[in-house]
């Protein structure tokens, strides 16, 4: 279902120091250390979800030896913004029985996103048997950069997906409406985003909106609790679902990764150093630095041996994208926004991943 390489992940126990300790693990989710081995994506949901948990990310000089020797164990990074970005060691999402992919070329995101898509399709699967499966449709790219037609999509963060419809009307890419969406098992799945995962906003036309939100009222949700997610009721300065042009079809969903992100910021420097990214366009040159006049650089590049760090950099180098990718700070995550009766509801914001000391 997912395929990702080794990663690193300190988990701070209570009243007791950090362990470093290499995971070998087919995924991961925010906040949730998962046991060496995770047969199937029913365990590793089951897994996952303690608030505890917390991150810690290799020290810079841990990350630049991590690069010239073996960049896969430092797990996904996702870099840049999600209009500006890159994606390194990203993991592939898979058909399985709940889902199906649309296009397995560009299904590919951080650890992360998929660990948070894979729990909230399950969460309602197990509540409502007997769905069709829901479409997945683009992630990003295997390295980020840009994608056709989106303009986001860059940095594995991001993810269309499927709404649920009435028998006879599914299918990918289907106008979702009053007479077409099967409303109870759509709005679980928003539902499921909000509050099984860190996402970070949720694009659906206001027209489908408004049938989700009849749906939740009818289902007995709290009324001021959907006022803070819908944004067309306009009763928050910042909705978690908004209105797009365009998503009538599909929801876009958007999540934080808290390791991908704060690796991605503590990586970047020594990314920049080897030339792996790039923060500007450099005058007279392309994205990819060539010169503009098309003229090449005097002298003979000397192939490097075949496992050295220079063939190593070279071969991550030539497949990330060559667009530019700015330095972004790791920022604060916000706390997910439950309905008062959900367990854990009047929580303190979640941590930070905390960034490993200088050496």
């Amino acid at each position: 279902m997912l395929h990702v390489p080794a990663m690193w992940m300190l988990l701070a126990c209570a009243g007791g120091a950090a362990k470093s300790s290499p995971l070998h693990v087919d995924t991961v989710a925010a906040r949730a250390v998962l046991p060496a081995a995770v047969p199937d994506a029913a365990a590793r949901h089951r897994a996952v979800g303690s608030e505890s948990s917390r991150y810690a990310v290799p020290s810079t000089a841990d990350i630049a030896q991590a690069l010239e020797r073996d960049p896969a164990s430092l797990g996904s990074l996702s870099l840049g913004r999600p209009n500006l970005g890159a994606l390194v060691n990203a993991a592939h999402m898979e058909s399985a029985k709940p889902w199906e992919v649309v296009s397995p070329s560009t299904a590919w995101a951080t650890a992360e996103t998929i660990a948070f898509l894979e729990r909230a399709i399950t969460h309602v699967s197990e509540r409502h048997p007997g769905a069709h499966r829901l479409h997945i449709g683009d992630l990003s790219r295997e390295h980020g950069g840009p994608i056709r037609p989106h303009l986001s999509h860059q940095s594995g963060r991001d993810a269309d997906i499927g709404y649920y419809y009435l028998p006879g009307s599914e299918g990918w890419y289907q106008n979702a409406s009053e007479r077409t969406l099967d409303r109870t098992r759509s709005w679980a799945l928003v539902r499921a985003l909000v509050t099984e995962t860190d996402a970070e906003l949720i694009l659906i036309d206001q027209r489908v909106q408004r049938l989700l939100y009849e749906e939740a009222l009818a289902s007995g949700e709290d009324a001021a609790w959907l006022d803070t997610l819908f944004g067309f009721r306009k009763k928050h300065p910042e909705p978690l679902i908004r209105h797009a042009y365009g998503h009538r079809t599909h929801i876009h969903v958007r999540f934080f990764n808290p390791r991908a992100q704060a690796l991605a910021a503590q990586a970047y420097e020594a990314l920049h150093t080897r030339g792996l990214v790039t923060p500007r366009r450099l005058a007279g040159r392309r994205l990819d630095g060539r010169r503009l006049d098309g003229r090449r650089a005097s002298g003979v590049a000397q192939k490097p041996l075949p496992g050295s760090s220079a063939d190593v950099l070279a071969r991550l180098r030539a497949a990330l994208p060559k667009n530019v990718v700015p330095r972004v700070s790791t920022s604060a995550i916000p706390p997910r926004r439950l309905p008062p009766a959900h367990p854990g509801a009047v929580a303190a914001a979640r941590a930070t991943p905390q960034l490993a000391p200088e050496q």
